[in-house]
């Protein structure tokens, strides 16, 4: 099994996630909860979370505005954890 280390911001905490893991599921799985009223299944846009050190994918670039794409915005539903990664939680 490949891991990778996800660290979630603002608190400063970091999980261990399977390479593969979606960051909805991989921070569910650790107790942090990120709005998603689909379901999880990229269709409302609502799991945005802030990413450093993923790249997006066609799902993602879908739904996403280019500037969201600038900024590093991804859907924790559909970003798919292949490295190590930062994520940021919004308020």
């Amino acid at each position: 099994m490949s891991t990778a280390k996800i660290r979630i911001e603002p608190e400063g905490i970091q999980i261990e996630v399977e390479k593969g893991s979606d960051i909805l599921s991989a921070l569910k799985s650790h107790g942090i909860f990120v709005p998603h009223p689909c379901g999880g299944r990229g269709k409302c846009g609502r799991c945005r979370v802030h990413v450093e050190g993923l790249p997006h994918n066609e799902a993602e670039l879908a739904l996403l505005k280019p500037f969201e794409v600038e900024d590093d915005i991804h859907l924790a539903c559909q970003s798919i954890v292949n490295s190590d990664c930062i994520v940021h939680l919004h308020e």
